[in-house]
């Protein structure tokens, strides 16, 4: 899996950095959703196999605090870090603009606000749906951020997180969900289907952010990683040859980099993408049979959450550095090339020896 879940989350990076333009990949929120369906298979897996018994949601709870927060926080200093040395030596605010920008116009309720969650990641979905009156410094609600003037995502530091607070969030009902019959996991696909549904036919609301951010929307999808969990273990019993596995993922891969060229279904509605949901939903376990033993696929896979995080830091100084000196030729190629080697330092220094602490807390 490791090699997948790299591969989706350099799909991000090559969105937001237009590295490829001679060929057409699927875009971020594409690799976002397949990365929660991902998401909901190893929770699944975790909990049914590993979190176990008495306390096991409070260790559970905390190892993926562990897992997530070190490198996030680490991601957040350089930020600032960046931010005040590119003020210090070139005038420029970077990712401190909109705070250097509207300071005086935001009340301590919001000043608050961001803080909390630029700090602790809950909440990060919820600010695409909120806006900034300049008159009150309040926050107020609003349907579509984009209409909004300043845009309050603009201000998260890691802007590309708020999915790692809907993450949080799934990872806070899921010892209470996940391990239910397969029936009701089902019902609960279907209800979150029917909420998707719902704002999409009835409320009219066919824009971002209902259609990519709204946490009883993507539920569906989390779930569907349930269910290729219960396919992992039909695999398991019936015992496939190891060539089923390969074919699999061999076609996986391919129906990921030729997405966006297969014929569209219907122009209406993404049934193209559904489709792939579903097929990522039962490739998982193939994939997964495949490459777990691989301390290799293992190691790659260590690098997608690093990538995911950093990149945007990272663009935003190519940025920087082509405006002061011209003297980045590819701006892609770089972005790609600093973000792979930061993400490597960041597993080394700060994700291996938290890993060390999650697994010995485990076994005890």
């Amino acid at each position: 899996m490791g090699v997948v879940r790299v591969l989706l989350a350099l799909l991000v990076v090559f969105d937001h950095s237009r590295v490829i333009t001679f060929y057409n990949l699927p875009g971020g929120p594409f690799a976002v959703k397949v990365f929660f369906i991902i998401s909901g298979f190893y929770m699944t897996l975790i909990l049914s196999r590993k979190y176990i018994g008495k306390g096991s949601y409070k260790l559970f709870i905390t190892n993926r605090f562990l897992r997530l927060y070190p490198i996030y926080w680490s991601v957040v200093a350089l930020t600032i870090f960046l931010s005040l040395g590119s003020y210090l030596i070139y005038g420029s605010w970077m990712r401190l603009v909109p705070y250097v920008a509207y300071n005086e116009y935001m009340s301590f309720s919001t000043l608050s606000y961001l803080g909390f969650v630029n700090l602790f990641l809950f909440g990060q979905d919820v600010v695409m749906f909120l806006g900034l009156n300049l008159d009150t410094g309040s926050m107020f609600f609003t349907n579509n951020f984009v209409a909004t003037s300043p845009q309050f995502h603009d201000f998260l530091l890691i802007p590309q997180a708020w999915t790692v607070g809907l993450e949080l969030l799934f990872y806070l009902i899921a010892p209470v969900i996940v391990r239910r019959k397969i029936r009701i996991i089902a019902i609960l696909i279907a209800l979150s289907v029917a909420i998707r549904c719902y704002i999409y036919f009835v409320l009219d609301l066919h824009h971002d952010p209902w259609t990519y951010r709204f946490f009883p929307n993507e539920l569906a999808l989390f779930l569907l990683g349930t269910v290729s969990y219960h396919i992992y273990n039909y695999l398991q019993i019936k015992s496939f040859d190891k060539n089923y596995h390969k074919l699999v993922f061999g076609f996986y891969l391919i129906l990921i980099i030729t997405f966006d060229y297969l014929p569209i279904i219907s122009s209406a509605l993404d049934i193209n993408s559904v489709l792939f949901y579903i097929i990522t939903c039962a490739s998982i376990p193939s994939i997964f049979i495949l490459t777990k033993s691989s301390k290799t696929d293992n190691r790659i896979g260590d690098l997608s959450y690093p990538i995911y995080l950093v990149h945007m830091l990272i663009i935003y100084l190519a940025n920087l550095l082509i405006k002061e000196y011209s003297l980045i030729n590819n701006r892609g190629a770089f972005v790609v090339l600093i973000t792979i080697i930061i993400s490597y330092l960041l597993v080394v220094f700060i994700s291996d020896p938290i890993e060390k602490i999650r697994q010995k807390r485990v076994k005890t």
